[in-house]
């Protein structure tokens, strides 16, 4: 018997579906959108109007499909991880979501990446970091707070410059704070992008699970990360 898993996100409907086939055959679907799950197999009933797709998997003609493990597949399944890895996309277009955070070096410098996009949609944030950096106020592993309407921008100290590489300590001790924070607060979910291991340099994968780790810790905050970040316009 032939199992796939695969994972898609679209962009349109801001869904993230989870697909587990067997020669051909969905016999298992994971719905997200947003604090949203809805988890239907063959033997599950229509609820509230979510349905198991009742067509192969090669009639649905993923294009660009993402294949995951069992192992990824159950996790989300029986919801042991609060971590939500979308392919591709927007973090500032996901459904439902209002707090972002991003890695951040410790010299002020937001002049590439997706650090570009966070200088420009939040100005006054960026003077304010700039302001700490001058004054050696924001260190590898600290996190500058930016409340906005609905919800916070959370700048994570991961690298000591642009030139460096990110410290993985840092990007761990950051989290901790961001999802401190984010527990009193109320914050039910941030969106973030592939962090420490773009201009960072770091192995994706070491940091995907440093990222896990951590937020098992705090399951009421869910974290939409992004791997491969898609800019839209302002």
């Amino acid at each position: 018997m032939k199992e796939l898993y695969i994972k898609k996100f679209w962009n349109e409907e801001n869904i993230l579906f989870y697909l587990h086939s067997q020669d051909d055959i969905i016999v298992r679907q994971i719905e997200i959108q947003g604090v949203r799950k809805v988890c239907l197999d063959e033997k599950t009933p229509s609820q509230d109007g979510y349905s198991l797709a009742d067509v192969t998997l090669s009639a649905l003609e993923i294009e660009s499909p993402v294949y995951i493990t069992e192992e990824e597949f159950n996790a989300v399944w029986k919801n042991e991880t609060n971590v939500v890895f979308i392919p591709e996309g927007d973090i500032f277009k996901l459904a439902y979501v209002t707090s972002y955070a991003h890695g951040c070096n410790c010299a002020g410098a937001m002049g590439k990446g997706i650090a570009l996009q966070f200088k420009e949609r939040f100005p006054q944030m960026y003077e304010e970091y700039k302001l700490l950096c001058k004054k050696n106020q924001f260190v590898l592993g600290d996190v500058l707070i930016y409340p906005k309407a609905k919800g916070f921008v959370y700048n994570l100290a991961t690298q000591q410059d642009w030139r460096t590489m990110a410290d993985l300590k840092a990007i761990k001790q950051a989290l901790v704070k961001m999802l401190e924070h984010a527990s009193v607060a109320d914050v039910r979910m941030i969106a973030l992008p592939k962090i420490g291991a773009g201009l960072g340099g770091l192995d994706w994968e070491c940091v995907r699970l440093a990222i896990q780790q951590v937020s098992s810790q705090y399951p009421n905050v869910r974290l939409f990360v992004v791997e491969s970040y898609q800019h839209s316009l302002l």
